[in-house]
């Protein structure tokens, strides 16, 4: 899952890049804060976040930021397509034997 850590890293610039760290979860990736940031940098680092799906999880002095990377919702979104896939093509099979009287 490093490709997913170092995906993530490449949405922010330099600056905000050194204030944060990136770990593996399961899934998802966390993003912390090194130390206390201005308002301002929070906002920055937020935006860039919710830009990709992300949340903020608010738990005190353990709040970070989760992300799912891209190539983790492609592989659910492929998932749900392929399951609306078989039932738009099992509603075909079921006109089609409707048709022919079964």
């Amino acid at each position: 899952m490093t490709e997913d850590l170092e995906y993530c890293k490449s949405w922010f610039p330099q600056d905000l890049l050194e204030l944060l760290t990136f770990e593996n979860e399961g899934k998802y990736v966390t993003i912390r804060f090194k130390h206390f940031v201005s308002k301002e940098t929070f906002g920055k680092t937020a935006a860039i976040v919710r830009q990709h799906n992300g949340e903020y999880v608010s738990q005190g002095k353990l709040s970070h930021f989760k992300v799912l990377p891209e190539t983790q919702q492609e592989s659910r979104m492929d998932r749900e397509q392929l399951v609306k896939d078989a039932l738009a093509y099992a509603k075909h099979c079921v006109e089609n034997l409707e048709k022919a009287g079964y």
